[in-house]
């Protein structure tokens, strides 16, 4: 079945429509296509932790902005990526980053006897 997200594998966005077509991170085609984009996966290269979904959002005080999603161990992690016009390559890698420090931070939990 054919992929129907997105996804940025390293510095290239995988389009879903074409496995074929992919557009480098942060040239002017990268910027055009997160315009009309509302969602797209991140794989990073510290393993599954820090993979996630990205989505676009409408903000209560106005604008567009890109939030990264993640669910480990039955807990939903986020981070902020910021403006379309600020998505560059750095954005989701720190994110992803962030992302997989708090997503394999071991939950210790007290149990009363």
């Amino acid at each position: 079945m054919p992929r129907t997200t997105s996804r940025v594998d390293g510095d290239k966005l995988l389009l879903a429509a074409n496995d074929e077509s992919s557009i480098l991170v942060g040239t002017p085609e990268w910027f055009a296509w997160l315009e009309s984009a509302t969602t797209f996966a991140f794989n990073y290269l510290l393993g599954p932790s820090g993979n996630f979904t990205a989505r676009k959002e409408a903000r209560a005080r106005g604008g567009l902005y890109w939030k990264a999603y993640h669910t480990a161990h039955g807990t939903l992690y986020r981070a902020h990526l910021g403006k379309t016009s600020d998505l560059t390559l750095a954005r989701p890698q720190e994110a992803a980053s962030r992302i997989a420090a708090d997503a394999t931070v071991p939950i210790t939990l007290s149990v009363t006897p």
